[in-house]
C-alpha cells in the first residue's frame, strides 16, 4: 500500500519495496539522466535486482517524489529499530558505494526527509555515503566529510605519468612478471562473460578466504547475474584484465552511467601476489582511461586505500550525514551525536 504526503507543490509517495516494479520505468530513467547526482546504484536496472536479492531481510521503502506529475526524486530508505529508537537510513547493500538520491535541482532533499521522519514516526535519518555538499554545509555539525580518489575529467589523465618511487616499483614488477610469463592487458564489455571471469578469479583471491566473493552467497550471485543480463544489451559494463599467459591474474569491473565511470570491483590472483598484479593493473587502467572520453571516474574505494590514493591524480568530497526530526527525543540524540562526531574527527585527523 502506497502512503502519500502532500507538501506545497510536491507529492511524496512511500512505496513498499515489494511494489517497486509499479514505478514507471521511463520516468525513472528520465530522472536518472537529469539528476543532480549520478548514482547508478539507484537506477532502476540496479536497484530493482538489489531489492529483490539483497534486501529480503530489511524493511525497505522507495521514496518517489512528484511535482506536476513529473518524477523529481527517488531513493530507497530502510527503517530500523534499536532499543527505544526508530530510524531511517538511505539503503545501501554491501555492493553499493553511493547513497546519493536521484533528485533534480531545486528539490529540497532535507525537507523531504523531515516530512518522511514525521510521517513514519522516526527520530533521525542516516545517509552514510553521499555527494550533497549543500546538505553537508546546511547541517555541518551533523555531517562528516572525507575524500576518495576521483577523476573529474579526461584531461587529468592525458599528462599523467608515474614518477620516482612509483615508476621504479612498477618497472621492477613488470620486469619480473615479463621474465616469467607473456603479459597481456585486455579490455572487453561482454557482461555475461565478464561477470563469470571475475567470479572465477575471486575464488583464487584473498576474498575467497574471507567469504566475500560473488559466488559465496547465492543471492549475491543472482544479483550480479541479473545485472549482467541487463548489461549485455546496454553495454554499461566494462572489464579490464591482466593476463599472464592465458591466466587472468588481476581484473576490474567498471560501470558506465551517463558518460561517468565507476570502478566498482577489483581482484587479483593470490598465486601471483609477489608480482603485485593489482598495482600493475591499476597503472594499466589509468593509462587506458587517458585515451577514453568520459565525464568523470569514481574509484568507489575506501578513503584510506593507500594504493589508489598514491596512483589517482585527484579526489572528491563525499559525506556522511544525519538529519534529525523535531521530536524531543531526537533533540536529545543530537547532543550524543555531536560528541561522537567530535571524537571521529579527532581520530581521523590523528590517523590521516
Amino acid at each position: 500500500m502506497v502512503d502519500s504526503i502532500h507538501y506545497q507543490d510536491l507529492n511524496i509517495n512511500i512505496t513498499p519495496a515489494s511494489d517497486v516494479c509499479n514505478i514507471d520505468i521511463q520516468s525513472w530513467e528520465a530522472l536518472a539522466r537529469h539528476s543532480k547526482f549520478i548514482n547508478p546504484y539507484y537506477e532502476y536496472w540496479n536497484l530493482i535486482p538489489a531489492i529483490k536479492y539483497l534486501g529480503t531481510d530489511r524493511t525497505i521503502n522507495i521514496i518517489s517524489v512528484f511535482r506536476d506529475n513529473k518524477l523529481v526524486a527517488l531513493f530507497p530508505i530502510e527503517i530500523g529499530h534499536k532499543k527505544f529508537l526508530s530510524s531511517l537510513k538511505l539503503w545501501q547493500h554491501s555492493h553499493c558505494y553511493d547513497a546519493s538520491p536521484l533528485i533534480l535541482d531545486g528539490v529540497s532533499f532535507d525537507s523531504i526527509i523531515e516530512l518522511i521522519l514525521k510521517r513514519l514516526n522516526t527520530q533521525y535519518c542516516q545517509i552514510d555515503l553521499h555527494q550533497d555538499g549543500l546538505l553537508h554545509k546546511k547541517i555541518n555539525r551533523f555531517s562528516y566529510a572525507y575524500r576518495r580518489a576521483y577523476i573529474h575529467n579526461t584531461n587529468e589523465l592525458k599528462n599523467i605519468e608515474l614518477k620516482g618511487k612509483l615508476l621504479r616499483e612498477n618497472n621492477r614488477l613488470l620486469r619480473h612478471l615479463k621474465q616469467d610469463y607473456n603479459l597481456d592487458y585486455v579490455e572487453h564489455n561482454d557482461a555475461s562473460r565478464g561477470i563469470k571471469e571475475y567470479a572465477s578469479l575471486e575464488e583464487h583471491s584473498w576474498k575467497a578466504i574471507s567469504g566475500g566473493t560473488i559466488n559465496s552467497e547465492k543471492l549475491v550471485k543472482q544479483y550480479y547475474q541479473e545485472l549482467a543480463q541487463y548489461g549485455m544489451n546496454k553495454k554499461i559494463f566494462h572489464f579490464q584484465q591482466l593476463k599472464a599467459d592465458e591466466t587472468i591474474i588481476a581484473m576490474a569491473i567498471r560501470i558506465e552511467s551517463q558518460g561517468h565511470f565507476f570502478e566498482v570491483k577489483t581482484s587479483y590472483h593470490n598465486d601471483f601476489k609477489k608480482y603485485a598484479p593489482g598495482k600493475i593493473l591499476e597503472c594499466k587502467i589509468l593509462e587506458s582511461l587517458g585515451k577514453i572520453e568520459h565525464k568523470s571516474v569514481d574509484s568507489c574505494t575506501h578513503h584510506a586505500n593507500q594504493l589508489i590514493n598514491r596512483l589517482w591524480p585527484d579526489k572528491k568530497l563525499f559525506y556522511r550525514s544525519t538529519i534529525f526530526s523535531n521530536k524531543f527525543r531526537s533533540q536529545l540524540l543530537k547532543s550524543v551525536y555531536i560528541i561522537k562526531l567530535i571524537h571521529q574527527r579527532y581520530k581521523h585527523k590523528h590517523h590521516a
